[in-house]
């Protein structure tokens, strides 16, 4: 039996290139494991190519992977603890300051929206300066317009007025009503100011239609058709429904002030 001391074996050809070796004779359980003999392996000038281009691109991996992970940490909100060496994640401040100025800016946005729906869903959102003034506005015309029926409307505000007539107490009840709607809808976020202008130019169109000739009682009941005339084009609104009780309780009233005109006038025609 050949025992093998040293043999170099070519891996690609399988050739043997040197080998030291005995003959022995005997029982092989005496050989002694082949006297600790060694086997010696040779690569080629390939597989040594290979094997260094192999570890190269694995200590690349390992660096990139490396230079990512600060990275990937940041945009998952993640930060190793300085103190502790542990990963932890991040408060606001220390989010925030370590975007670029472009996600800055789209992090300030996105903050704002939400902040707004917050306080859109709570009904809180502020009631802008053009809504104020309109509403100062139309109450002084209306106003001026009760004063010139002999429905006097006493007060400085809207919230704050009063009347004694009865057309006067049920005109002031319907525009508290149609503008506590407006503004509410406006807290949470329903009307945006392109809605809010049209709403404006119905009203004031219809407003526009009256002309100097017509008798007080149609410039009184004119006024209040501008308010019904938003219900016809935003019907499907809650807030605006109530609008469509102004206009019947308008069209009563002129009735009324009509039949009390044409008793007037027939009792003057008897007293001459």
């Amino acid at each position: 039996m050949k025992i093998y001391e040293k043999i170099i074996i070519d891996l690609n050809t399988d050739e043997i290139l040197h080998e030291e070796s005995f003959e022995y004779e005997g029982e092989v359980a005496l050989c002694g494991g082949g006297g600790g003999s060694k086997t010696t392996y040779t690569e080629s000038p390939e597989q040594r190519q290979l094997a260094t281009q192999q570890a190269a691109l694995l200590q690349t991996q390992q660096t990139e992977s490396d230079e990512l992970k600060p990275v990937q940490y940041a945009a998952m909100g993640i930060i190793k603890d300085p103190d502790t060496g542990k990963l932890r994640k991040m408060t606001d401040v220390e989010y925030y300051n370590q975007l670029t100025p472009e996600e800055k800016g789209s992090y300030d946005i996105t903050k704002k929206q939400q902040e707004r729906l917050k306080l859109a869903l709570e009904g809180k959102l502020p009631i802008d300066e053009g809504t104020q003034q309109k509403k100062v506005s139309e109450f002084n015309a209306f106003k001026e317009a009760m004063a010139r029926k002999g429905n006097l409307v006493e007060g400085d505000s809207l919230s704050d007025a009063n009347a004694t007539s009865t057309p006067g107490i049920q005109s002031l009840s319907e525009l508290r009503k149609y503008w506590a709607s407006r503004e509410d809808a406006q807290a949470r976020g329903e009307i945006d100011s392109g809605t809010a202008n049209l709403l404006n130019l119905t009203r004031q169109n219809s407003m526009q239609e009256q002309t100097a000739g017509k008798e007080m009682s149609d410039n009184y009941t004119g006024l209040l058709a501008g308010y019904s005339n938003l219900a016809n084009q935003y019907g499907n609104s809650t807030a605006l429904r109530m609008q469509v009780k102004m206009q019947n309780a308008a069209n009563q009233n002129a009735l009324r002030l009509q039949r009390e005109g044409s008793m007037q006038g027939r009792g003057m025609s008897m007293s001459f």
